[in-house]
């Protein structure tokens, strides 16, 4: 990283000082500078998990991020101890809200940053929350929270839907979440478990209850095939 990525604290200021003054780095963030010779949007891309774990360190990926561990749609979503901001890195932003700290299950990260458990990021996604100042809205639709529970049972198998069902009361107890969000989540977990059936929003798990197959990767597949037969005139 050191070849592309300079932190401050990894070097003197007379160092940074003087590679600037040089144009030898650009600063893109308090204390985050990028080599000249590099696109900061790929060195970012590259070294978001450095770079936020300087920034907001002992930070917890989750609400949206959650899912995939990552940015959604270019916005890295963000619990701290600290007072809701927005910190804008070339091709990214890095939103922050005020959140309890990593607690038992957040998976540790080498940069300094955690990922929320699933039963946290379940309950945390279950909070409503807004679109802001051109930001996707924080916590996934409910039609994105069904597809995402969907996609757990297909990926992750029924045991640990159940385990994470069995440890939802206990985390919600913990970032005082209340049991109405719960008790729904819960039932969506049921229906996707099959024990129970619920109005789903989410065309995965409409069909699951159903015991009718359905796989959106397999049919974005054949939608991409469409195009490209349709381009050849096949």
């Amino acid at each position: 990283m050191s070849e592309v990525i300079l932190l401050a604290t990894d070097h003197p200021r007379s160092t940074l000082s003087r590679l600037v003054k040089q144009d030898s780095i650009v600063k893109i963030a308090r204390g985050v500078y990028v080599r000249s010779t590099v696109d900061p949007e790929k060195a970012v891309a590259r070294y978001w998990r450095d770079i936020v774990g300087y920034l907001v360190p002992q930070a917890v990926i989750t609400d949206r991020s959650a899912r995939t561990g990552g940015p959604a749609n270019g916005v890295l979503y963000l619990a701290s101890q600290s007072k809701w901001r927005v910190i804008e890195l070339p091709g990214m932003k890095v939103a922050i809200r005020p959140g309890l700290k990593a607690m038992e299950g957040d998976a540790a990260l080498p940069s300094g940053l955690y990922l929320a458990s699933r039963p946290r990021a379940l309950l945390e996604n279950s909070m409503p929350s807004r679109s802001v100042s051109g930001m996707p809205r924080r916590t996934l639709a409910e039609a994105e929270l069904e597809d995402w529970i969907d996609r757990l049972a297909h990926i992750e198998g029924s045991e640990r839907l159940v385990r994470y069902r069995e440890q939802l009361v206990h985390t919600a107890d913990i970032l005082g979440i209340s049991g109405e969000n719960v008790a729904h989540l819960k039932r969506l977990i049921g229906s996707a478990l099959g024990s129970q059936q619920v109005k789903a929003f989410s065309a995965a798990l409409d069909t699951r209850q159903k015991g009718t197959p359905y796989d959106p990767d397999r049919i974005a597949r054949f939608g991409i095939l469409a195009v490209e037969l349709a381009k050849h005139g096949e």
